[in-house]
């Protein structure tokens, strides 16, 4: 009896994990019970399962994160055609609402909100962006502003007769200082400013660590069922701590920021939070219903820091360690840099069109490195139809940029680091439609412009100033590290100036 029960049972359970719960949905790998694909993804290379995912089932499929189906989108003709041309049907957000809580005291901030909240905050941060001149020239001077402590930093380095040099920490901030500047008007150049930078980086990415650990794909879509089971409690408690220390650490900034503002001065708008807390007060002076809490602050403050230092803090080091392996690309890069600049000059943006050579490194570089494996999940608004599928409204969709990338269809040689594949036949640099590092549609990174002037200005600088190379002794990994964005592995290289 027992036996004929236990059989009906695993029957029952082999008919709604292969059949039933997929009967309407594209194709896609078997989900095992309860933690659907997420076992295989984690056990290889995220993108390397997506793209055996697209040759296996085609452009369209879906994979299980643990009980949630997610429909996968990697034909770049369909992904314009749903998320570009009818972006709105894919502004909803799909994301935790548990593992929210436990990141950033909830679903707050632009990256993970939906709905009106979401179009005015996005709305208001693009604006107040528009007005610090991102993507313009006074932002270029701010840029360029934080590239000489950079060098300075590095001069040191080797004046002090530095061999071996890990240049990470010092991207880091510089990266840090730029958007932070932005954020909360303040650089991170200073000892003290500097110690504050890297205690909240630090707790950041060990948050991120952990997130990206094996018991992270159970623990985040149920955690009340697990925050007080031993092991379990352990995790939520590390995570939870961590928060609560980067939370604190906004809201204090915050409060210092409120305490400085003379709310009836026309003086100019120094950083967000200042055009933020203006903004606030005038909708409550006004009478007027609001979205502008300060919990909103806090999670768009998390938002702007995470997004902004990790991503182009990261692309750049990426740059260091491929032009490092690959010392043929520096010199050609050098020597295009050397045709309009000398190597103790800036270089500036106004300059980029006279470096296709450099455009396509960088081009590349974001491809390749695909510092963002998995993009943010969206959530269909409304029904819809995708490649003949009726999509359900609420169904969890993304149009998976890092597979994309990695699509021979599109890129010949996925993994190999080939800058030429960005220029044409008369030596100009060409767009390729593929290359979506930053999304497309209405839900696209609002930091794009920042992004696009700091890796060029940044990337273009250091490379005319210094020759990056390997101790002999010691060759840089090109080992890739699960993170919030991925890591290059930790190296030292050479450095020398070329003057």
């Amino acid at each position: 009896m027992i036996a004929a029960l236990i059989f009906v049972f695993v029957i029952l359970v082999v008919f709604q994990n292969y059949y039933w719960k997929r009967r309407n949905l594209p194709p896609g790998p078997a989900p095992m019970p309860f933690f659907g694909n997420l076992l295989e993804i984690r056990k290889g290379n995220h993108p390397d399962f997506y793209v055996k995912c697209t040759k296996k089932y085609g452009d369209i499929y879906t994979v299980w994160m643990g009980l949630t189906p997610l429909v996968c989108v990697n034909d770049i003709e369909a992904v314009n055609e749903h998320f570009l041309r009818d972006g709105e049907t894919y502004t909803g957000r799909h994301f935790p609402k548990e593992m929210m809580e436990i990141l950033k005291n909830g679903i707050t901030g632009i990256v993970f909100t939906e709905g009106q909240l979401w179009r005015e905050h996005r709305r208001f941060a693009l604006s107040v962006f528009r007005d610090f001149g991102v993507g313009k020239n006074l932002m270029e001077e701010k840029i360029l502003d934080e590239i000489v402590p950079l060098f300075e930093d590095i001069d040191a380095d080797i004046d002090a007769g530095v061999v071996n040099h890990s240049i990470t920490d010092h991207i880091n901030v510089t990266i840090g200082s730029i958007i932070n500047a932005l954020i909360m008007g303040h650089k991170y150049r200073s000892k003290e400013r500097r110690v504050e930078f890297f205690k909240i980086k630090h707790i950041i990415d060990a948050t991120f660590k952990e997130l990206a650990h094996g018991i992270a794909l159970v623990f985040q879509f149920k955690t009340h069922m697990f925050k007080n089971w031993p092991y379990f409690g352990k995790f939520y408690k590390k995570i939870t701590a961590s928060r609560d220390v980067v939370m604190n650490y906004f809201k204090e900034k915050v409060a210092e920021k409120r305490a400085t503002i003379d709310f009836d001065s026309d003086a100019p708008i120094e950083d967000y939070v200042e055009a933020y807390l203006r903004k606030q007060k005038a909708l409550e002076d006004a009478g007027s219903p609001h979205y502008f809490d300060d919990e909103q602050l806090y999670g768009t403050m998390w938002d702007l820091w995470t997004a902004g230092q990790e991503t182009t803090a990261n692309t750049t080091n990426w740059c260091v360690v491929y032009l490092i392996n690959h010392p043929e690309v520096q010199e050609k890069l050098q020597a295009e840099l050397g045709t309009i600049v000398s190597p103790d000059q800036l270089v500036t943006n106004d300059q980029r069109n006279r470096t296709p050579y450099l455009n396509a490194v960088i081009a590349e570089l974001q491809r390749l490195s695909n510092v963002i494996e998995t993009n943010a999940i969206h959530r269909t608004t409304k029904d819809t139809i995708v490649h003949g599928y009726k999509i359900p409204e609420g169904t969890a969709i993304i149009s998976h940029i890092s597979s994309i990338l990695y699509d021979e269809r599109y890129f010949p040689e996925p993994y190999a680091f080939k800058p030429e594949r960005f220029i044409d036949e008369n030596g100009a640099f060409k767009q390729h439609p593929a290359l979506i590092p930053f999304g497309v549609g209405k839900r696209s990174c609002l930091g794009e412009a920042l992004a696009k002037m700091e890796l060029y200005l940044v990337i273009a600088n250091m490379f005319n100033r210094y020759k990056f190379s390997a101790d002999p002794e010691k060759p840089v990994p090109l080992t890739r590290i699960m993170s919030g964005t991925i890591n290059a592995a930790p190296y030292n290289c050479r450095i020398e100036k070329r003057f």
